[in-house]
């Protein structure tokens, strides 16, 4: 940077400051979840952690210095917490979200269909003593492609399935301008997914109110 471009008097610091619109607002956000089978739903968590970004890479050392070259994108996990309003809005949508995903009501004797892709399930034994049958059982099945609602050795059958092509969403995280209240910048998290939600402690004193956090999960990220 040129030696005239550098502020030199608080004045005109903040002149260059002000001229930039001033510093991000911290707390000038809000959060779009918008999970493939849902209405999206805009809200507005008590603190997100943006994710960051990294390149994975391999390292050159033929001779000389060591040159790292950049081979892969890479992203850290994004993370909010939210605070648990009278309506539960924010928790039912992420509950519904990762239901959607995997789903296991621990029901016995459902039948399946197995050559379905997004509705394949896995199976568990109820009987250990036929545990050795099932699991040969089990074993051949996946070699010839799957487990069958025909295959009576695998005990109990239980309806889990896993539907990752219809339970990703996005995720939109926009920094808000103080004075427009537009958007400065958007961060679209792409084929997100909840991937955990923590633990939330209730209290009978009353003197808080509940949160809990939420992990995501994504594949990609957009930065507008």
């Amino acid at each position: 940077m040129a030696l005239d471009k550098i502020s030199q008097t608080v004045q005109q610091f903040r002149q260059d400051v002000l001229g930039r619109g001033g510093p991000q607002i911290s707390s000038m956000y809000e959060v779009t979840l918008a999970h493939i089978a849902q209405e999206p739903i805009v809200c507005y968590p008590l603190n997100v952690i943006l994710p960051g970004r990294q390149f994975v890479y391999y390292e050159h050392d033929l001779w000389g210095p060591v040159r790292k070259i950049p081979y892969k994108r890479g992203y850290t996990q994004c993370h909010m917490s939210f605070v648990v309003y009278q309506d539960w809005a924010e928790r039912t949508y992420i509950e519904s979200w990762m239901n959607s995903i995997i789903l296991n009501d621990n029901v016995p004797g459902v039948n399946f269909d197995a050559n379905s892709v997004t509705a394949r399930p896995q199976t568990f034994v109820a009987d250990a003593v036929r545990e050795q049958e099932a699991q040969d059982a089990f074993n051949n099945a996946l070699a010839t492609g799957g487990p069958a609602s025909s295959d009576a050795n695998f005990g109990f059958n239980y309806q889990d399935y896993i539907d990752y092509t219809n339970g990703f969403g996005t995720v939109l995280i926009n920094c808000l301008n103080s004075q427009t209240k537009e958007p400065n910048v958007t961060i679209m998290l792409k084929e997100a997914f909840p991937a955990a939600i923590s633990q939330m402690s209730m209290a009978s004193d009353g003197t808080s109110y509940p949160t809990f956090n939420v992990t995501f999960q994504f594949n990609d990220y957009h930065y507008l």
